[in-house]
């Protein structure tokens, strides 16, 4: 897990957590609810980074708990039909971020230098039909 559920309050408030969260007492955070949220945002950032590392990571990474973050919040007012602007450009932050990762613009310190993502080179090779060759034709 990335984050945790006070981690979302610490974020939001407990009052606003609570009212996403909880449809029969608005005033006390389901923390199941929150918690799936938690776990489906984990399963999301676990996909883009698969290819990349290998899981689970080693190390916290500061960037990847604050996308936790913004996705759940994204997700809890998503639950109540009503996402802000604000909610949603964090969320396509997020995820931009999120995709920069998987591709290596973004890397993360993660390991020791044979393990992490390496870089290969492409070399071109002479072709076996050349322009002469297809001239003949």
């Amino acid at each position: 897990m990335y984050c945790t559920v006070q981690d979302i309050v610490d974020d939001l408030t407990e009052k606003v957590v609570a009212q996403l969260s909880n449809d029969e007492e608005p005033n006390v955070v389901n923390d199941e609810i929150v918690s799936k949220y938690i776990s489906d945002v984990t399963q999301i950032i676990d996909g883009y980074l698969r290819g990349r590392y290998e899981l689970p990571l080693i190390n916290e990474h500061s960037i990847l708990k604050k996308i936790c973050i913004d996705i759940v919040k994204y997700e809890l007012y998503k639950r109540r039909g009503k996402v802000f602007d604000n909610i949603q450009n964090f969320y396509k932050d997020g995820i931009a971020t999120l995709e920069k990762i998987q591709k290596g613009m973004i890397t993360l310190n993660e390991g020791t230098a044979e393990s992490r993502p390496g870089f290969f080179l492409v070399s071109e090779r002479k072709p076996v039909f050349d322009r002469t060759k297809l001239e003949n034709y």
